[in-house]
């Protein structure tokens, strides 16, 4: 009689899981001021979760007010694990090389608090990653996730793959740029037809500028479109009277992409004529955009720019901006 074979299999699982926290620290002039009295040197940032952990960062200041040291601090308890932890200051305006700095792989063991560098690039400069009066420090933390099976299971005729991060923000950004986009001639069948997929239905006339949109993606974002576009059901080409053609495409990349499309400053002056001039082009975009966010029902925007408008407002800028 024939001996039946069982065939079993286990796997074990590896993978990366990635997190940043942007930890804004505002005032840095009245720090820098009373930096030699002021009581504590050291200022915490609010807890955040990366990697299915909860961290906080710790920032202290030397006497100058400038920053010092960064410190990483693992709250709670937690199983033994690896990670990685990098720091990346960058120049708001864009003039600036990006200041970054990576650690080695750490092993959680007794310690919960590690001492992270404060990138060479900072050193000496940190004005110039100071913009409207404000520093942020964005730390991102990967962990390391092992999955062990308890046992071993019988074979079946499957894969099990990792599966890879979401891309729609990505994705939906792609659709700006397809009518900018050239058809090559070494362009295959299928890329010509999902091109021709992706063509945006709706034009704008903004200032005498033909500008492009998908009415799907403003419809989705936007309750005033969807309204608009029931109205308008057979046409293609709407005209907005009210708006600026650089404040429309600004709204389009944030209907789009979830971002706020505030440009960074080409000003070749003298750095403190210049820090203002990008501040008050800051000031300006959000707003006109903040009346584009009202116009379109676009909350999220709205009350961006309204941060913004608040965290520059002052008794030279005050009448402006409530105007």
């Amino acid at each position: 009689m024939a001996s039946t074979i069982h065939k079993t299999a286990s796997t074990h699982r590896s993978a990366v899981v990635r997190g940043t926290h942007e930890f804004h620290i505002v005032g840095c002039s009245g720090r820098k001021r009373f930096a030699s009295v002021v009581s504590s040197s050291s200022i915490k940032s609010g807890s955040f979760l990366a990697g299915g952990h909860t961290w906080a960062l710790t920032c202290s200041f030397n006497d100058q007010g400038s920053l010092a040291s960064i410190t990483l601090e693992l709250l709670g308890t937690a199983r033994d694990f690896v990670f990685t932890a990098s720091i990346r200051i960058e120049d708001p305006l864009g003039e600036w090389p990006t200041a970054v700095w990576q650690s080695d792989a750490i092993r959680i063991q007794e310690t919960r608090t590690w001492q992270l560098s404060v990138p060479d690039a900072y050193h000496g400069h940190g004005t110039r990653y100071v913009r409207d009066d404000r520093l942020t420090i964005e730390c991102t933390i990967a962990v390391l996730e092992e999955y062990s099976p308890k046992a071993a299971v019988e074979t079946r005729n499957c894969f099990v793959s990792v599966v890879p991060p979401p891309t729609i923000a990505q994705d939906l950004h792609k659709l700006l740029l397809v009518s900018e986009s050239k058809s090559g001639s070494g362009s295959s069948y299928s890329e010509e037809r999902r091109r021709h997929c992706m063509q945006p239905d709706v034009t704008f006339i903004v200032e005498e500028t033909e500008i492009q949109a998908h009415k799907l993606v403003l419809a989705m974002r936007s309750p005033v479109f969807a309204a608009e576009f029931r109205w308008h059901t057979n046409g293609t080409i709407l005209s907005i009277d009210d708006m600026s053609a650089s404040t429309f495409r600004a709204m389009l990349r944030f209907i789009y992409t979830d971002e706020l499309p505030i440009k960074a400053s080409n000003d070749t002056s003298h750095s403190v004529c210049k820090e203002k001039y990008a501040s008050r082009r800051r000031e300006a975009m959000a707003r006109d955009l903040l009346v584009a966010a009202d116009r379109y029902d676009l909350e999220r925007l709205r009350i961006m720019c309204q941060n913004i408008l608040l965290e520059s407002i002052d008794a030279s800028t005050v009448m402006e901006t409530c105007y």
